[in-house]
């Protein structure tokens, strides 16, 4: 079997690069039919900028397209997988190719951008439009690959998609980058980490309130990026007067490690919008693959992967209270957070690293050339 891993993708995007690795750590013949869009990222607050990084609003799609095609037409496979982000590239693929095909669906942008970022109106002529964007690449692949199985039952049902066509591959971590390492630090202050982008599924509001609550117990909170809400949160840390919170910006994907390294315990997501509940983001994966404890929210997403109490510490989400008790617990049992940084590891290599998840995908695919 030959993979056409199709689309105008970054392959150096976390899924991408995920899904790539683990089809060669298993084999997997694949052939890249790539024509990469301009497009950054680094997270945005402006919208057209979000629109431009997602493929919707750049001026080159039209060459793009026309590269895909003299690329796509010397190529010889038997199923096509369109990467991450799939949307503005669907139209073409399903035009230019009769073979099975496999989309890597990976998020909702209606979802995304009514919902959860509520950058345009429930309703309005352009949320249709990404409605149907949606529906219209589930409806016109074989295989429609999500991360969790929460995320599948809201395109299933949202979408009017059959359950059948969605396949569950877990975002997972690049173990080529992540992994436990040793760290030269004075040990002072107990350190807690967040990488992300802040958008507000995120919940870095609940994060600075809980490093509030924590300001006299010898913890420093670094959070790492730049995005949507960052002015909101840094307001918001100045108005309460966080003195144990750092800001350092957005780093680069291969300088994350170091800071990862250097943490005592990591955070996942905390936000309080339904999509928060229904993924699992890949700063936990990561967390995972570098050996460190992590506290994360208690969503059924997280559920699907991981037990309370052996693999993370999972609080009730958009609670800054439930957050701080959490961190507050994990920094006074040592044992209890060398315990569960050992079980996640273990647990990483055993489900979300790319060899694994690169199996479990080549089943799928191996369904379509029966």
């Amino acid at each position: 079997m030959r993979v056409c891993y199709f689309g105008s993708y970054d392959p150096t995007y976390p899924r991408n690069r995920i899904l790539l690795k683990g089809m060669i750590r298993n084999d997997i013949d694949t052939i890249e039919c790539n024509a990469p869009l301009r497009r950054s990222f680094k997270p945005s607050s402006r919208y057209r900028n979000f629109l431009s990084r997602i493929g919707l609003g750049s001026k080159s799609l039209p060459i793009k397209y026309l590269s895909l095609i003299k690329k796509h037409a010397v190529c010889n496979y038997d199923v096509m997988l369109v990467g991450y982000l799939a949307h503005p590239v669907f139209p073409l693929a399903k035009m230019i190719s009769r073979k099975p095909k496999v989309i890597d669906i990976f998020y909702s942008l209606y979802d995304t951008l009514v919902f959860d970022r509520k950058i345009f109106d429930q309703g309005s002529f352009k949320s249709k439009i990404l409605y149907y964007l949606d529906k219209l690449a589930c409806d016109s692949s074989d295989i429609i690959l999500l991360d969790t199985n929460q995320h599948i039952e809201y395109f299933s049902k949202t979408f009017g998609i059959e359950r059948k066509k969605f396949k569950r591959i877990f975002v997972g971590s690049d173990d080529e980058v992540f992994y436990p390492r040793g760290a030269k630090k004075k040990k002072t202050d107990f350190s807690v980490l967040f990488v992300g982008s802040f958008i507000p599924l995120q919940g870095i509001e609940y994060i600075i309130r809980s490093a509030k609550i924590l300001e006299k117990e010898n913890i420093i909170f670094e959070i790492i990026g730049i995005g949507q809400t960052y002015n909101e949160m840094k307001k918001l840390c100045k108005e309460l007067n966080c003195m144990n919170v750092k800001f350092l910006g957005w780093q680069d994907y291969e300088s994350l490690p170091i800071y990862y390294s250097k943490a005592d315990l990591c955070l996942g997501i905390f936000g309080n919008t339904s999509k928060a509940k229904r993924v699992i983001p890949n700063k936990v994966f990561d967390g995972l693959a570098m050996g460190k404890p992590i506290v994360t929210g208690d969503s059924p997403a997280a559920r699907e992967a991981f037990i309370d109490g052996r693999h993370c510490i999972l609080c009730e989400m958009a609670n800054p209270e439930a957050l701080a008790d959490s961190i507050l617990k994990l920094k006074e049992d040592g044992e209890l957070r060398d315990k569960i940084a050992k079980n996640g590891y273990s647990l990483f290599k055993e489900r979300f690293c790319p060899k694994v998840i690169g199996k479990e995908l080549n089943v799928h695919l191996q369904e379509l050339v029966k």
